[in-house]
């Protein structure tokens, strides 16, 4: 290369010409180390060191070995950077690309004998060769397992019977489109990985039909979706966005597109509306004239630092003037739920440990809900123990900060960074008083006061080493507490008059011992209400000396079941109680130590219990 040919078609001689070879730093090993292939260079040969002693097949001990070594190595680097560069696995674009190449080494792993999970090995082996020229991979070592470990599992899932059919399949011969697609649809085979295996067997895939099927199943999700909409004006001029400060503006329409059905795109000049981004979900609003017109803000799409919006009614036209609004009703819960899942984070980080990172969120009007990372579920003294130091900071009206800095400024504050994110060299920080900072673009408050109570709704798995919290706040959150003080009320009034109506001693209910499960016993009685269930389950944990007690009783057709155990057994009763409800037919709750359910289907008692032997165990 000798010239630099510029926009006007003009050519400048280079000031270091060169000759460009194409062939990369693998294929450049290749020749100044003297072997066969990019395979036989030191920077696969470690990483396979590292897969012979896992598997215990080295590389070249049969055609199959050594196709499995170079699936897993080329594999195992390309995963393990895709990830630390904030791509998850997914159905779509870049995700997509990750789950095909997780799945692949998955598969081809388990065929030379590696007992799954096995990837994250596999990307550490990556990451102890390629840290010290890319530091970022160590930085994000954690995430980078968690991530992998967790769509292994999701997949391992299936493997298994996904395999049965394959083979099921490949005895007919050729393999259908439609169980193409099924293997794809139901099992998770990525077509890739489905036309690999038929190869093998010497055996094609009908990919006409599956492409036919896929299209079909495409345009039916497309179709109930909502709305796809495209940006459609790259030349008209930036919209500014005021969100941060208002929420209703005088504006312009700069640039309009009719999209049938009462629907129109546009670009305003001045903008309040927040496009979805940073777990935040997009406003909604209206933009009206004066004249009374009014058109219902249906989607924001997000651009770079710019925005185009999608409304649902008639009678606009580029070069109106209109006024945008966003109601409050909806902005400030959503700002509230926003600057609590901040106070959120920095709570988990005191009470567990340091290693929580936010691994999600989703922030909305009417809840928050904030995926972290660590390894177990939280005990029912560490719930508590957040919720209550939550609340604590809030009402301590913490003064809300938000400014620009650059990101070097930005470290040195000590700002945490979402994993993943992609920062420019401008950032925006949120600043709770030096107590919480982090670079977030959403919306907040002006003070921690201002969120009202927090109350934590419930605590679950997201996959290995990811949990979930959902949490209220605000109107939502005194909603949800002057209902469990009217419920209150409504027991102390029960128990005030069963106090007076002295019921007669009864006898004490008898109860057979299906199984006992790590200290949790599983019995069954007949003929007892929930309440009287209640004191059998602690009855039956005083006689057998159990840290648990899982009752049912038939009552006149009907399913109770009592789930009654220590916050040592590490089961959340509510989340148990849930399913086993539907189990038999109904539904379930309480709380995480004392939760009851109750259904139609008497039947469905023993697989009810089996769903409760697996949460157990």
């Amino acid at each position: 290369m000798a010239y630099e040919q510029h926009a006007d078609g003009t050519l400048t001689p280079l000031p270091a010409q060169n000759v460009d070879t194409g062939m990369g730093l693998e294929r450049t090993a290749q020749i100044v180390q003297q072997v066969a292939s990019v395979y036989d260079t030191d920077g696969y040969q470690k990483i396979m060191q590292w897969i012979a002693s896992e598997s215990g097949v080295a590389y070249g001990d049969s055609p199959d070995a050594t196709k499995a070594h170079r699936v897993l190595a080329d594999h195992g680097r390309g995963m393990t950077f895709l990830v630390g560069d904030g791509v998850t696995p997914s159905n779509e674009g870049r995700g997509y690309v990750l789950r095909r190449i997780i799945r692949r080494a998955a598969q081809h792993g388990q065929r030379i004998g590696m007992q799954p999970p096995f990837l994250a090995g596999l990307a550490d082996s990556v990451i102890e060769q390629m840290a010290d020229a890319y530091p970022e991979l160590a930085e994000h070592r954690r995430e980078i397992q968690r991530v992998l470990t967790a769509e292994e599992e999701r997949f391992g899932e299936t493997l298994e019977r996904g395999m049965k059919v394959f083979e099921e399949a490949a005895a007919h011969g050729e393999i259908t489109g439609e169980e193409a697609f099924t293997l794809q649809a139901t099992y998770g085979f990525p077509i890739e990985l489905t036309q690999e295996l038929a190869r093998e067997r010497g055996l094609g895939v009908n990919d006409e039909e599956y492409t036919k099927l896929f299209e079909e199943h495409r345009e039916i999700s497309r179709r109930t979706s909502g709305i796809q909409v495209d940006v459609r004006f790259p030349g008209a001029p930036r919209t500014e966005f005021v969100g941060y400060e208002r929420i209703e503006v005088p504006t312009a329409i700069v640039a309009y597109a009719d999209l049938g059905d009462d629907l129109f795109q546009a670009k305003l000049e001045r903008s309040p509306f927040y496009p979805a981004g940073g777990g935040q979900v997009s406003d909604t609003g209206t933009i009206s004239k004066d004249d009374g017109t009014t058109a219902e803000l249906v989607e924001v799409i997000r651009l770079d630092d710019d925005q185009e919006l999608v409304f649902r009614g008639e009678g606009f036209a580029e070069g109106d003037r209109v006024t945008a609004s966003v109601p409050w009703s909806v902005r400030f819960p959503t700002m509230a739920n926003h600057t609590a899942t901040h106070v959120l984070h920095e709570c988990l980080r005191e009470v567990l440990g340091e290693h929580v990172k936010q691994a999600g969120s989703a922030v909305r009007p009417d809840k928050l809900r904030f995926d972290f990372t660590h390894p177990q579920a939280l005990t029912a003294e560490e719930r508590t123990e957040v919720e209550r130091r939550a609340n604590e900071r809030i009402f301590a009206n913490l003064p809300v900060r938000t400014y620009e800095t650059t990101i070097a400024e930005a470290r040195k504050l000590g700002a945490m960074m979402l994993f993943g994110e992609k920062y420019g060299d401008i950032v925006r920080v949120v600043d709770i008083d030096g107590w919480s900072v982090e670079l977030c673009g959403g919306t907040h408050v002006r003070s921690t006061a201002e969120i009202g109570p927090l109350v934590i709704l419930g605590e679950s798995s997201v996959g290995a080493g990811a949990r979930r919290i959902e949490a209220v706040t605000a109107g939502e959150a005194y909603a949800l507490l002057h209902e469990r003080a009217r419920e209150a009320d409504d027991l102390r009034g029960e128990l005030e008059r069963a106090r007076k109506e002295k019921p007669k001693p009864q006898a004490e209910a008898a109860y057979t011992v299906s199984e006992r499960v790590d200290g949790v016993v599983l019995a069954e009685t007949r003929d007892l209400q929930p309440g009287p269930l209640r004191d059998l389950s602690d009855r039956i944990r005083q006689q057998e000396k159990a840290d648990g007690a899982i009752v049912a009783s038939v009552t006149d057709g009907r399913v109770h079941i009592v789930v009654n155990v220590a916050a040592s057994v590490g089961v959340d009763a509510a989340s148990l109680a849930s399913e086993m409800g539907e189990i038999v037919g109904g539904r379930g709750g309480g709380k995480p130590t004392m939760a009851q359910a109750g259904g139609n289907v008497p039947d469905e008692i023993p697989n009810a219990f089996a769903a409760a032997k697996k949460a157990l165990g």
